[in-house]
């Protein structure tokens, strides 16, 4: 350890709050963090160098080094993005030069910590690992150390153009948000036992967009090695990516739609060359705002770092051996009904196509549901549940095991209100930050809040340290098996495990889901 870092454990053990800041040296020079609360904490580290400039829409550079110490106690901005509801939010400014990490870890351990690296959901155009109700501190008093961090959001990270792809001699390019977190991991192995990390011992675990980021680092080669175990949170499981040349699903190829793009931005055909879209602003790239439709945008096939959908990788045992947690909650479906509540049957009908009277059979039966139970109910399905369980039957072919949850905790304060637990509101319970969340509608948390913070996070934070959710608690979760089909709901009673959980209705939507890979390969 180094003799700074030293020095705050020993502040500790003698029952001394270190105020002053904290040195630690990275690859690329040393920094300083601070302590507070019996935590110490560096913020807005570079891991990469800016990518502007000429480093636009390239993979990821080596952080440019500095001299001195480098005091790394507030946030990095957040990356460009457009106008939403996070903008709202106390983002700590935007800029394109964005691609900075966070750490928190206890100060009163002398051993490596188990590290956990966060990437944040927002719909791959939007967030911060900066967000409120990511603060690591409750998360680092469990015994394991935090990292958050920026990537490249819309188009400036999730971008092709032919030009850029004549001038890239065969390296990997389109998907640089993918890249960036690649980057993150590769930092962490360099740089965390500095910090006293235990690089041979990271989870990755991410929320919607950083789920299925999750799902994709499971998945491509590059990431090999990089972590050695992973939670999905709601990631889904069913998408079917577009394509960096060809049409897909009745949608131009990536490539195209930057052909477009750079139209919009105002270049000329006559004009477009890469050194040109490098010029175009970066606020004009992000766009002013995000439009109604928040899924289908994000990673996509580029034959490098992409090769195919994550869910396709997953059925084919083409994914990472290493422990694997997946879930998802009862109403994430509210993330896709958003935008479409005035016209709910048409966007159900245009969604199901041929399927649809089947699954209006399905799913009413008996119950003669309304439109909006209806839809709630098989959008969450659809989406977000039936993935989940796909994603972790698609582990049964490898050695490591999978555990499959099911997220229905309403806040009482809210129960009769929502249809369900709402798309990200695990989140806060996940890691511990009830008072510092503004977003779920609720102004008072009750104790069965509380307690099911505490349960739902000890499962976590045993998995990140041992590659195994169970311990200390009472109820035993067992690892996922297709032949029971067992799951643990964590709901208003407290966890449960169930088997068979929905499963006539997640058949439907398997199928479903193998039917449409099927039509994509005959294209």
């Amino acid at each position: 350890m180094l003799g700074g870092l030293l020095l705050v454990f020993m502040c500790a053990a003698y029952g001394v709050e270190r105020p002053a800041e904290v040195s630690v040296k990275t690859a690329s020079g040393f920094v300083s963090g601070e302590t507070r609360e019996g935590i110490l904490v560096y913020r807005g580290i570079p891991y990469a160098a800016p990518p502007i400039g000429r480093f636009r829409w390239r993979p990821p550079q080596p952080a440019l080094p500095w001299e001195g110490v480098r005091r790394a106690v507030e946030f990095g901005p957040a990356c460009i993005q457009p106008e939403s509801p996070v903008r709202k939010l106390e983002l700590p400014g935007e800029s394109e030069d964005c691609l900075t990490l966070n750490i928190w870890r206890p100060i009163d351990s002398e051993r490596l910590l188990p590290v956990m690296v966060w990437i944040h959901g927002g719909a791959f155009r939007f967030g911060s690992g900066a967000l409120p109700w990511y603060n690591g501190a409750a998360l680092a008093r469990q015994g394991v150390m935090i990292v958050t961090f920026n990537y490249r959001l819309g188009h400036l990270g999730f971008f092709a153009h032919p030009m850029l792809t004549k001038e890239s001699s065969g390296a990997a390019l389109g998907n640089y948000g993918l890249m960036d977190q690649i980057e993150v991991l590769k930092w962490v192995q360099q740089n965390i036992r500095a910090f006293g990390g235990d690089p041979g011992n990271v989870t990755i675990f991410g929320e919607s967009a950083g789920a299925v980021s999750v799902n994709y680092l499971m998945t491509i080669a590059a990431a090999n090695g990089l972590f050695h175990k992973a939670i999905s949170q709601s990631g889904g499981g069913y998408q079917i990516p577009r394509h960096i040349r060809e049409p897909r699903q009745g949608k131009r190829s990536i490539e195209q739609e930057g052909l477009e793009l750079s139209r919009k931005w105002g270049l000329k055909s006559s004009e477009v060359n890469a050194q040109a879209l490098r010029k175009v602003a970066a606020s004009e790239v992000a766009g002013n705002r995000v439009s109604s439709q928040i899924l289908g945008f994000g990673p996509f096939i580029d034959g490098q770092l992409v090769v195919r959908g994550f869910p396709e990788a997953f059925s084919l045992g083409q994914q990472h051996d290493v422990p694997y947690l997946a879930g998802s909650n009862s109403f994430d479906g509210s993330v896709v009904m958003a935008g479409a509540r005035k016209h709910l049957s048409l966007a159900l009908r245009a969604m199901l196509k041929d399927d649809y009277w089947a699954a209006l059979d399905l799913y009413r039966g008996d119950d003669d549901l309304d439109t909006e139970t209806f839809a709630a109910q098989l959008t969450s399905d659809a989406f977000f549940i039936g993935g989940a369980r796909h994603l972790v039957r698609g582990m049964e072919q490898l050695s490591s095991a999978a555990w499959l949850y099911h997220f229905s905790f309403v806040s009482p304060a809210r129960r009769g209100e929502v249809m369900g637990a709402t798309h990200g509101s695990e989140i806060p319970y996940v890691w511990r930050n009830l008072d510092q969340v503004k977003t779920l509608g609720v102004r008072h948390f009750s104790e069965q809040d509380y307690s099911m913070s505490r349960i739902m996070s000890g499962y976590w934070i045993r998995f990140a340290k041992t590659g195994d959710p169970n311990g200390h608690s009472s109820v035993v979760w067992p690892g996922y098996e297709s032949r029971s089909d067992s799951l643990l709901d964590f709901g208003n009673d407290g966890p449960v495990l169930r088997e068979g959980y929905r499963s006539e209705k997640l058949d439907f939507h398997d199928k479903r889901y193998r039917k449409r890979l099927d039509a994509e390969k005959k294209l």
